[in-house]
């Protein structure tokens, strides 16, 4: 790896040296399934369980169903639903819809490879308990990705996702502008062709918004390609 390289890959560690202190532990578990229908189109479904509250409570599980296309080498778009159980401590669970398309971008520069997806999500909530249960929350969201592959079944990789809220009644303080970063720090572990394991450190910090949170998230996945 060159100098260029190494610098590039530091850039995205140095959002983990600027947080210092922690609200809550978190873990999150995933489950992905990937079935190729053709070369370029394939079926998404995937299941997450998240924990909060220093792991002691179940902050909300939900289930993915779409499809993506790979466009060419460089490219994919997908479009997906996701069906979100969210525990409320006053009331029983939300159930929450959501739908959002992606489209992603994806360049190899030996032994980094740089990706970046950008997505726009809407989403209701309570639809038939709730008499705000129509109004739609509408996101955008960006995730930059810097994998280091060696051509081995080790691969680390950090990340950084920024998600900017547009208008939303439900909470009007953070109308308009950037609410939510994440920054990750991973191992995948390519078991073969089909199978491969990853476990991974997340902060998740909300910005503009009165209260803010801030999160540490230990993360383990499991995804098939079939």
């Amino acid at each position: 790896m060159n100098k260029k390289q190494s610098f590039l890959f530091l850039v995205f560690l140095l959002p983990f040296l600027s947080f210092s202190q922690s609200r809550d532990l978190w873990q999150w578990s995933t489950l992905s399934i990937d079935k190729k229908i053709t070369p370029s189109l394939s079926f998404i479904f995937d299941e997450e369980l998240r924990l909060q509250n220093n792991l002691s409570e179940v902050n909300l599980f939900y289930s993915n169903i779409g499809a993506g296309y790979k466009v060419n080498k460089y490219v994919k778009v997908a479009g997906v639903y996701r069906w979100i159980n969210k525990n409320r401590k006053d009331s029983p669970y939300s159930s929450r819809h959501r739908f959002y398309a992606d489209v992603s971008f994806k360049y190899r520069m030996s032994p980094l490879v740089f990706s970046f997806r950008t997505r726009i999500q809407t989403q209701v909530r309570d639809v038939y308990s709730s008499d705000s249960g129509l109004v739609p929350e509408n996101y955008w969201r960006n995730k930059f990705d810097l994998k280091l592959d060696m051509n081995r079944r080790f691969a680390p990789y950090v990340a950084a996702e920024f998600r900017y809220q547009f208008n939303n009644s439900r909470i009007k303080e953070a109308n308009n502008q950037f609410d939510r970063g994440r920054y990750y720090i991973g191992l995948d572990y390519e078991i073969n062709r089909v199978n491969t394991a990853g476990v991974y450190y997340m902060i998740q910090r909300d910005y503009n918004v009165n209260d803010p949170e801030t999160d540490y998230v230990l993360g383990i996945a499991y995804s098939l390609s079939l």
